[in-house]
């Protein structure tokens, strides 16, 4: 039986025929490998070859070609052969078949160098494809070109007050085209120096000419894009990073580079620039002339988040005039051998940097009313970050040095005379004490008036200088170029008289006026400041008003060394806290409101027995402590009491590691700590800088060591209830082993039936994510622990740890 012939038409697709699957190997290599035209599939459809659907005009093909004949020319023998294939073309269509292999396209030169015949090799035949001109490939490279990406950033873009740009390139940037085997066709390198680009002027990237720096990237270069000698980036291989417009101002900038990321960066840098805290106070210590005025900066710090703080040494009396200011500079300094910023006086004008750069106006004085006429015309005002640490009514800029035996000044309301005798003053910022003269003083009448101690003529750095009694004057207390408020820093207001009232401000309680600020109020109750009783070898009572103004109940706080050489022990430390009576200077404990564990500090090691820090645990020994009494350095070794509005003990210590066989022999950590007494409370800042890493299971920075029950068997409860940040709900603690929650709160109060309230906040340095904070349980008492680390904590070489706390104690009376 005859069988019937193949077709492979009736063969479904995916058909496993021999026949089909040699029948479609033909018609694939076709399809591929034919540079033009169409083929049949076994359907006999009609399908273009591959080249003809993605090239139909054959520009890219012949591209291609020309490149490929040229290298071809470059290797032959004949110089003549080369030239002629020099553009891809042939003298003759003979010479085109002979360079080229079946299935490619070449060109044939005509009389015209920008035309040229294109044929096809089919099988050693030419076959005619139209004509071909240097315009097309040139369209075809320049569709290329622009559809090359470059990719880059410009890393800042300041203007000047004309609005001229000036940018910097800190980045390399990239040109990239396809099929290049996944690299740049070239790398951009970046820019040094800053640049300005001008009317019309470009940024221009040249893969030609370069020039090219050591590892082969371009150099960018400026040049007038509307010009011939920026010629080239529209039919060349120079591409525009960066272009401004021919405005003569405010010129707006376009290019390739991405300049988003500058401007987001340059509005980031100086939102974050101006929400930087500096800290920090001036002393006016004396104005020598209208416009210039001798003045001191204490030591400031800069402080931003998640960075260390910045130190800024303090500046004794320096001349500021007119227009000038006090800089801090974070880039350029000058430093200091501590690290620290010296400030620099520069004239306010002529500074730059302090708006859009690293540097902060500290203090400057500046002037305003007529300006071409006479300094005394002109109305002066301060300016900048650091705050007048002389502010206030009560700020003891001066403070008296008087006998009880003394008589005191007095008012005569008939005449308005305040008069008074030689006094002893000292004064803030005078090496001495000053002698003012006995003298007298008729206030006018009508208005509010004060007399003020005129402090122009006092030099401060003279040893008893004096005052004659004519520098206190009547100055207006309102608007005016005569009020007492107009020169800041150069009148010390000391008494006011006004329409119905006459009261001392800054100075000694004065006979014969209708208020006494700074006595006991008519209840017979206490004054309201600070006692400070010094016993002259290791023990300071600082006793704070009680909470009840009319009667004589305060806070004590004890201040002593504590010296445990078998510990390795000795610094100064907080040692109890204690619910007292004060009469005058007599002081009567009533009770003990905490016990005399650590307060400031205790660190514990992992797998250490002990923790560091204080007389209890040891491993802690002082440099030196200083004792601050209103802010003037005072003896601690010298008996005496006083009455001040704040008290401080700045000390230094270095830390041990413990357990160590020759103890106290491995410095690991040095502490700075600085204790702040005052009517608010009780401040402490301590800063721990680590010279060596360890895991820390507890970090305590601060603690309050409250009784639960009264001590010496009195049946009375100290304690009993607790409340936490954020909620605020109460908590039972007036028994041992109550619960003892573990949160991250900063803040915890306690209060007790017998009218005792304490409470402890951290007002800075509580950021560690496993910081925690509780109430202890222990038998002994209620004891506050911040623990600002938590456990597995590990220190690193350097690392600076620097904490605020505040806690109060409010007594039952």
């Amino acid at each position: 039986m005859p069988t019937s012939p193949f077709d492979p038409a009736n063969e479904p697709l995916g058909s496993s025929n021999a026949l089909v699957r040699d029948l479609n190997s033909k018609n694939l290599d076709i399809a591929v490998q034919k540079l033009y035209g169409t083929w049949f599939d076994r359907f006999g459809l009609e399908r273009p070859t591959i080249a003809a659907a993605i090239d139909p005009t054959g520009l890219v093909q012949t591209a291609v070609n020309a490149k490929s004949a040229a290298e071809r020319a470059a290797d032959s023998a004949s110089a003549s052969a080369a030239a002629a294939a020099a553009d891809g073309s042939y003298a003759s269509t003979a010479a085109g078949l002979a360079a080229t292999t079946s299935g490619d396209v070449f060109l044939v030169a005509t009389a015209n160098p920008n035309e040229f015949l294109m044929y096809e090799n089919a099988s050693g035949a030419a076959v005619a494809r139209g004509p071909f001109t240097v315009a097309a490939a040139a369209v075809a490279e320049n569709a290329k070109r622009a559809r090359a990406r470059v990719i880059g950033r410009v890393s800042t873009i300041t203007y000047d007050l004309a609005g001229v740009p000036t940018v910097t390139i800190a980045d390399p940037g990239y040109i990239y085209g396809q099929n290049n085997s996944g690299l740049p066709l070239a790398t951009i390198a970046p820019v040094s120096e800053e640049i300005t680009l001008g009317t019309s002027n470009g940024l221009i990237a040249d893969m030609d000419n370069g020039p090219f720096d050591g590892q082969g990237r371009i150099i960018p270069q400026v040049a007038n894009i509307a010009s011939i000698a920026g010629s080239g980036w529209q039919s060349g291989n120079k591409f525009i990073l960066l272009a401004a417009s021919d405005a003569v101002s405010d010129r707006a900038l376009t290019g390739a580079y991405d300049i988003s990321h500058a401007s987001s960066r340059l509005g980031n840098e100086n939102s974050l620039h101006a929400r930087t805290v500096v800290q920090g106070t001036y002393r006016i210590e004396r104005v020598q002339a209208i416009s210039s005025w001798i003045v001191s900066l204490g030591e400031g710090n800069i402080y931003r988040e998640d960075q260390t703080t910045f130190r800024i040494a303090p500046l004794d009396s320096a001349t500021i005039q007119g227009g000038r200011g006090v800089f801090a500079n974070l880039d350029s300094g000058p430093f200091d051998e501590f690290g620290r910023i010296i400030p620099q006086i520069e004239k306010l004008p002529g500074a730059t940097g302090w708006q859009s750069g690293e540097k902060f106006l500290l203090f400057s004085l500046g002037y305003r009313g007529t300006t071409g006429g006479p300094a005394e015309d002109r109305e002066f005002t301060i300016q900048g970050e650091y705050s007048n640490g002389e502010a206030g009514p009560f700020d003891c800029e001066v403070a008296w040095n008087q006998r009880e035996s003394d008589p005191l000044p007095s008012w005569d309301e008939a005449t308005r005379t305040l008069t008074w005798s030689d006094t002893f003053m000292l004064i803030n910022g005078s090496v001495s004490r000053v002698l003012l003269q006995a003298g007298s003083l008729v206030i006018p009448s009508g208005g509010f008036w004060v007399a003020v101690l005129d402090t122009k003529e006092l030099d401060r750095l003279t040893t008893n200088p004096t005052l004659p009694s004519s520098a206190v004057v009547p100055k207006t207390y309102g608007a005016g170029d005569d009020r007492w408020g107009a020169e800041p820093g150069r009148y010390i207001p000391l008494f006011v008289v006004g329409l119905k009232s006459s009261y001392p401000v800054r100075f000694q309680p004065v006979i014969g006026s209708t208020a006494f600020p700074s006595s006991a109020p008519s209840g017979g109750g206490k004054p309201m400041n600070l006692l400070i009783s010094n016993d002259g070898a290791s023990e300071i009572r600082i006793v704070l008003p009680g909470a009840n103004p009319e009667t004589n109940g305060a806070v004590e706080v004890v201040y002593a060394h504590a010296l445990n050489p078998e510990k390795g022990a000795d610094v100064w430390r907080i040692t109890g806290i204690y619910d007292t009576t004060r009469n005058g200077n007599t002081l009567s404990r009533v009770r003990s409101i905490c016990n005399p564990g650590e307060i400031e500090m205790a660190i514990k090691i992992t797998d250490k027995g002990d923790h560091i820090g204080g007389s209890a645990h040891g491993d802690e020994i002082k440099e030196y402590v200083t004792m601050l009494v209103n802010g003037v350095s005072t003896p601690m070794d010298v008996a005496g009491a006083y009455q001040a509005d704040t008290v401080e003990f700045l000390q230094k210590s270095r830390l041990f590691e413990p357990d160590t066989t020759v103890p106290q022999s491995n410095h690991i950590a040095t502490s700075w700590k600085r204790v702040v007494f005052s009517t608010e409370g009780v401040e402490i800042n301590n800063r721990i800088e680590w010279l060596q890493s360890f895991q820390l299971d507890q970090c305590f920075l601060s603690m309050l060591t409250v009784l639960r029950d009264a001590a010496n068997s009195e049946v009375l409860k100290i304690s009993d209830k607790g409340y936490r940040a954020p909620y605020w709900e109460e908590e039972a603690v007036g028994n041992p082993d109550h619960d003892q929650i573990h949160t991250d709160t900063p803040h915890i109060k306690l209060s007790g039936p017998s009218g005792y309230a304490v409470e402890m906040e951290i007002l800075k340095g509580w950021d560690k994510p496993n910081r925690e904070a509780y109430i202890s349980s222990a038998a002994q008492y209620n004891k506050i622990y911040f623990n600002f680390t938590g456990w597995e904590y590990v220190t690193e070489v350097g690392e600076v740890m620097s904490i605020k706390s505040r806690f109060r104690v409010q007594n039952s009376n």
